[in-house]
């Protein structure tokens, strides 16, 4: 009989000492979880995402201008309505200014712009003996629409603050300097023939006009994590000192955002 009273005591104290084990193990297993947890959400409100990178579409005009020095007034006034700018930004650089949060850093980008600006004039441009961007007529014809067309890369470097919401719906707000690079510049002039039966021709020109190989701009951009709206205001003068107007661009527009 004290045998089997000692073998119950034995199996109810291991059973119980079991039992103890398994949930100090589970204890030990869920804090482990909570601190894998912890540690992922730390680590993702270091993360900053900025907004550069998308495609940008608006209007070009011009700012501040000085034909002092033309007895033609303004003759390069733009068409707003077909002076256009469309810009790509495919890579796009993130650096958090921030440890324990994501809503403040630098973004930089790199990518392709492409700008047309027609002039309400009829007029053309070109460079004279002298080397002084003028404007001109065509003696054959008369000009039915004159353009100045610009590819450039841009580098944009822009200081981002975002508002602390949720992940899906985010307001930024970020302002900065773009850089640009001209690798082409280029006049397309249509004009109609003055002789009969009137044909229309186009005559392009492309080389160089006296403008900046490089440029730099102002801009400010605001709005959500996929579209956004912005400016931009050009610090570098339109042609190179004394060799044309001066004249300082301002764009605005629209962008998707990736």
């Amino acid at each position: 009989m004290k045998t089997i009273l000692l073998a119950l005591f034995i199996c109810l104290f291991g059973i119980n000492g079991l039992k103890a084990q398994d949930a100090n193990s589970s204890t030990s297993a869920s804090n482990v979880r909570q601190d894998s947890v912890f540690k992922n959400e730390k680590e993702e409100k270091v993360r900053f995402n900025g907004h550069v990178a998308g495609i940008y579409g608006g209007f070009i005009t011009f700012g501040k201008s000085d034909y002092s020095a033309y007895k033609n007034k303004d003759f390069m006034k733009l068409k707003l309505q077909t002076s256009y700018t469309v810009a790509l930004n495919i890579i796009e650089i993130n650096i958090g200014l921030q440890k324990q949060k994501n809503t403040v850093g630098i973004v930089a980008g790199i990518g392709a712009e492409f700008q047309n600006m027609e002039f309400d004039n009829k007029i053309a441009i070109h460079k004279n003996k002298k080397g002084i961007i003028e404007p001109f007529t065509y003696d054959e014809g008369s000009i039915s629409s004159s353009r100045l067309r610009v590819l450039s890369a841009n580098i944009p470097l822009m200081l981002e603050f975002q508002s602390p919401s949720n992940k899906t719906s985010r307001f930024h707000f970020n302002m900065g300097v773009v850089g640009s690079y001209n690798f082409i510049t280029q006049t397309k002039v249509k004009i109609t023939e003055n002789k009969f039966p009137h044909k229309s021709k186009t005559i392009s020109n492309r080389g160089n006009l006296n403008m900046p190989r490089f440029n730099f701009d102002l801009m400010a951009q605001m709005g959500g994590n996929h579209f956004a709206v912005w400016a931009r205001y050009g610090i570098t003068p339109l042609f190179e000192k004394n060799k044309g107007p001066e004249l300082h661009q301002v764009s605005f527009g629209a962008a998707i955002l990736f």
